[in-house]
């Protein structure tokens, strides 16, 4: 071979591997693109339908798509999920909203369905708290007894939380005589008890707690007015823990004609104040 010739050979070799090597990735990353389509579509697929659930059928699912309602199909291998969360077909609920992914003319691949959200998840009690001594206590009811009124009947269970003195005890430790404050709605079992043994390492407050609609708040101080008319007054400070509808707040989102209990003594400010929007 003609020395003069090497280097046009050289270089037409080094084209040819040039050129292989950029078909190579070209082809590579076409494998690439094409695998993970073919991934997102498995996992995803079209969607068939989107909307508010209208109907929940034996194996279909009816969307209130406008202007018409369209109706999938569902199988045991569709995938139902809820919020996010694995579900079943018996799950999902007229008035949800929902997409369905798969194929036309086949039965859905994933249902995502989301309830809607509840406006508000503590419902206010129709009684904050009713408190006093412990008078009998029998057949899962506490009889509360406070000088000068009636006798009160509170009502528990196996998920009432019981304290006494400040440490979680038993109903079996309830006994008569005690300071008492049991809390929660007048016509369902009490949420919580909390009672105080006089010989107890806990102070008993000369006034566990007052209850009923706030008539009055502001400058330190709290009045609230009971069932039967009579009006209470606690002041409150800086300590003072506040809550509304069970979340933590600040005595600036007091206000009147809520349903509120001051917890603590009566000759100090109240220690904690539960305060409840009316329905």
């Amino acid at each position: 071979m003609n020395s003069s010739n090497r280097p046009f050979t050289r270089l037409r070799a080094a084209s040819t591997v040039f050129s292989l090597s950029a078909r190579t990735v070209v082809a590579i990353l076409a494998s690439l693109l094409l695998w993970t389509g073919a991934d997102a579509a498995q996992s995803f697929g079209p969607i068939l339908a989107k909307g508010a659930i209208k109907q929940v059928g034996a194996g279909s699912i009816t969307f209130n798509d406008k202007p018409d309602a369209a109706t999938v199909a569902l199988d045991g291998a569709t995938v139902v999920k809820v919020n996010g969360q694995a579900a079943k077909v018996s799950d999902l609920k007229a008035g949800m909203s929902a997409i369905a992914f798969g194929e036309q003319g086949k039965p859905a691949t994933e249902i995502r369905a989301y309830a809607p959200r509840s406006p508000s998840t503590t419902p206010p009690p129709s009684q904050p708290s009713v408190y006093g001594n412990i008078g009998e206590i029998e057949g899962g009811k506490i009889t509360i007894e406070k000088k000068g009124q009636p006798s009160v009947t509170a009502a528990f269970d196996g998920t009432t939380v019981v304290k006494v003195n400040g440490k979680v005890a038993t109903a079996a430790e309830l006994k008569a005589g005690m300071i008492i404050i049991a809390l929660g709605a007048a016509d369902k079992p009490a949420t919580e008890v909390r009672a105080y043994d006089q010989k107890g390492t806990t102070p008993l407050p000369s006034q566990p707690g007052i209850s009923g609609t706030i008539t009055q708040v502001g400058d330190g101080k709290i009045t609230i007015q009971s069932k039967n008319q009579t009006s209470s007054t606690a002041t409150y400070d800086s300590a003072t823990i506040v809550k509304v509808n069970g979340k933590v707040a600040t005595a600036a989102d007091l206000k009147v004609g809520m349903l509120a209990g001051a917890l603590g003594a009566e000759d100090k400010p109240a220690t904690e104040i539960r305060a409840y929007l009316p329905r």
